[in-house]
């Protein structure tokens, strides 16, 4: 369920592409199309709920970014809301969110890894090329696949990187690590 930003804060209560909008934030199903929403709105999919930020005006969230002492406004604009949200998110997310040990070894099969995981607890994956997927802390990852420690998976030929969370039972970050993936090869 993704979160989508208008770029006009003052957006309520408006149906738009069967999304109803608060304060300039609105919440789609899981299996909405979000085509509609291309000039003038932010599409993140990191969330599947509003949090107490998509309440907030940008000046408030100015506030507590200074309090944070983050750095914004490095553009030639102010920055949006969704990129304050996601900065204060972030900034909360690097006190909050834990260090995930994961490492790859080579796996039984041709094209596998094994994936070893360090610390007990409900673990979600996704593989990638290049660079490994980011997940804050309270980012929303159910949709990512279930792994334990010890177990095969076969990544897809091209990716080359994985990112490990420990979740809580609603799929929401809690953890996280990432690791160069090593496949068995012939």
């Amino acid at each position: 369920m993704p979160r989508i930003y208008s770029d006009n804060e003052k957006h309520e209560n408006l149906w738009c592409g069967g999304v109803n909008f608060e304060k300039g934030v609105g919440i789609a199903a899981a299996d909405a199309d979000t085509s509609y929403f291309t000039a003038g709105y932010v599409v993140d999919t990191s969330k599947s709920q509003r949090t107490i930020f998509d309440d907030m005006t940008a000046a408030q969230l100015r506030q507590i970014a200074s309090i944070l002492q983050l750095t914004i406004d490095r553009g030639v604009a102010p920055d949006t809301k969704q990129v304050l949200v996601r900065a204060i998110e972030t900034e909360l997310s690097s006190k909050y969110r834990a260090t995930v040990s994961v490492s790859s070894a080579e796996g039984t099969e041709v094209g596998d890894t094994a994936i070893t995981i360090t610390g007990a607890g409900t673990y979600k994956y996704k593989t990638s090329v290049s660079t490994a997927v980011n997940a804050l802390y309270l980012d929303d990852v159910s949709d990512w696949n279930d792994i334990a420690s010890g177990d095969n998976i076969t990544p897809t030929a091209s990716h080359d990187t994985i990112a490990v969370c420990r979740v809580d039972t609603n799929g929401l970050v809690l953890g996280y690590g990432s690791a160069t993936i090593t496949k068995k090869t012939l």
